[in-house]
């Protein structure tokens, strides 16, 4: 009886055996797997499953080895940790990196800084070499995190792909400059007008955007296009809009009073035409006018006038057509007054 117990055990012990041996004695597949080896960087902790909510389980020292069981993922590595099975941070140990995946392309690529050349995917080991900046790479399609895989000594290397460009510094053509509008050109006039005061120039026909005046006389070529009160007008090839009811069918003729505000000045070295300047001579400043061009100012609030001859160039201020000397002014006006509206009329 005790032999046919003792027989009947073996045989329940050789199933249970055959049950659990491939738990036990690994595959040689796993075996290859779990030679892999990691090394603790610093004192890093080993928990029970891939992150901090996990247990605790035990503490590799750094510079100490440990087992691996696969790739890492999402950060942690699998090991092996005496009889169970743990997990360390990747960031704290070496030889481990993200499965590398072959989602690139082979081809070249060129180093954009002195670049070290890595045996694997990590900092953790001393480069193998050092590129030089603009050196030449073959890669192999292969990535691994911020990691390229290339070509190395008959083997295959890793480097940084934030220091990889696709083409050689300097190579990229130049940018095309976008071509420059050509402008569209001034409508042909329908015909002119003139001035019969000092105009602004308007870009649109409403808004307060201009671009400058003409003086009372101006010659103005019209395109017959009237909106908002204003007409536009072709003026230096350009299109713009001045009020319409200050053009006038007529040109100026001597004689013909024109209104507009003058100003004065007395603080000059030289005039436009070359004529010494003296603040106290009966003379005038115009735009356009000829130099020698005599006018008869006359102060509408008051009716005195005063004759002058054009010598410089202004008033450069909008809503101004004449800037007297102080002499001048002082005939027709109070210098306390500064600027005032006036008639005058060209005499010769």
């Amino acid at each position: 009886m005790r032999h046919l117990r003792s027989l009947f055990a073996t045989v329940v012990l050789t199933a249970l055996l055959a049950l659990i041996a491939p738990a036990i004695f690994p595959s040689g597949a796993a075996n290859a797997a779990s030679n892999r080896r990691v090394t603790a960087l610093v004192n890093v902790n080993i928990r029970s499953g891939p992150g901090t909510d996990h247990e605790r389980i035990g503490l590799l020292a750094g510079g100490t080895s440990i087992q691996a069981r696969g790739e890492a993922k999402d950060g942690w590595v699998p090991v092996t940790y005496g009889d169970r099975e743990g997990w360390v941070s990747q960031a704290y140990v070496s030889g481990s990196s993200k499965a590398p995946s072959a989602g690139g392309s082979a081809g070249e690529a060129w180093t954009t800084t002195r670049l070290n050349v890595r045996p694997s995917a990590s900092t953790a080991e001393s480069p193998l070499t050092v590129l030089d900046e603009g050196a030449k790479v073959a890669t192999t399609g292969t990535t691994s995190g911020r990691w390229t895989q290339i070509s190395w000594d008959e083997s295959t290397a890793w480097v940084a792909t934030r220091y990889l460009a696709s083409s050689p510094k300097g190579s990229d053509p130049e940018p095309t400059p976008a071509p420059t509008p050509t402008p569209e050109p001034a409508p042909t006039p329908s015909g002119t007008r003139w001035a019969s005061a000092e105009l602004n120039l308007w870009t649109s026909a409403t808004g307060g955007q201009h671009s400058g005046t003409v003086p009372a006389g101006t010659e103005l070529g019209i395109t017959g296009n009237v909106a908002s009160g204003r007409a536009e007008v072709v003026w230096k090839g350009s299109v713009r809009w001045v009020t319409a009811r200050y053009l006038s069918d007529t040109a100026p003729s001597s004689g013909q009073v024109q209104t507009c505000k003058a100003s004065f000045y007395g603080d000059d070295t030289a005039t436009a035409s070359g004529d010494p300047f003296d603040q106290w001579a009966m003379k005038v400043a115009h735009k356009t006018l000829p130099f020698g061009t005599r006018l008869k100012v006359t102060n509408p609030s008051n009716g005195k006038s005063v004759v002058v001859t054009v010598n410089d160039r202004g008033p450069y201020v909008a809503g101004r057509c004449l800037d007297l000397t102080t002499g001048a002014f002082a005939q027709i006006a109070s210098t306390s007054q500064g600027v005032i509206e006036v008639d005058f009329v060209v005499l010769s």
